[in-house]
């Protein structure tokens, strides 16, 4: 019955990973599309599911924390194994992905941080013209 509990709390585990998987390259989507109230936005859900995820997990190592080791059935050790190895390419694929994320937004953030400097020198070349007194 501990058996079952289990399963289903890993499988829920693993269709929010996917949730999060799919959420991270919305985000890439976005950010290489230079939409970044959209990468808020959606970065936002991903901390809701990554806090959902937190639960899950803190689930699952309650409920086999209280497991005897010693009854855990060959066939589940292998669920267990299977799930970790999932979980693990999820986070690895994941990562990569959040790894070009920050690259792409680190890029826009410097070309912004040139704009406004450049518009700033500008500015201030002009602030000494008086235009009201342009002859004609």
């Amino acid at each position: 019955m501990m058996n079952e509990d289990i399963t289903i709390l890993l499988m829920h585990h693993l269709d929010y990973l996917k949730k999060l998987a799919d959420v991270t390259n919305g985000i890439l989507s976005a950010a290489k599309n230079n939409k970044i109230d959209l990468v808020s936005i959606e970065s936002k859900n991903k901390d809701r599911i990554i806090n959902i995820l937190c639960h899950y997990q803190d689930q699952i190592n309650l409920k086999l924390n209280k497991e005897d080791h010693g009854t855990i059935s060959q066939d589940f050790r292998e669920i267990l194994l299977s799930w970790s190895h999932e979980t693990d390419g999820f986070l690895n694929k994941i990562d990569k992905i959040d790894q070009e994320i920050v690259s792409i937004l680190e890029s826009r953030k410097k070309n912004i941080h040139h704009d406004i400097i450049s518009t700033n020198k500008s500015r201030m070349q002009f602030k000494g013209y008086n235009l009201k007194n342009v002859r004609r």
